[in-house]
């Protein structure tokens, strides 16, 4: 039995998903907060969907996700 998957076809310079963050070793990173907020929300047109980031005073890793594939059918 072969299962449909509702697919979307994109154009080369469709943006899609992105990453940021930043490692330092120098100063608390998490005292950053709102400045790394601010640049995960630059991404917002590359990944609406789904979001998520990692804080420590080390290191922030944050992404946007859009999903190519519906979500909730996989």
């Amino acid at each position: 039995m072969q299962h449909e998957r509702n697919t979307v076809k994109l154009q080369w310079g469709d943006d899609m998903c992105g990453i940021c963050g930043q490692i330092s070793f120098y100063r608390n990173l998490e005292e950053y907060k709102e400045y790394f907020y601010n640049m995960q929300n630059k991404l917002i047109s590359r990944g609406p969907d789904q979001h998520g980031e990692y804080f420590s005073s080390d290191a922030v890793l944050m992404h946007r996700r859009l999903a190519v594939i519906d979500i909730e059918r996989g």
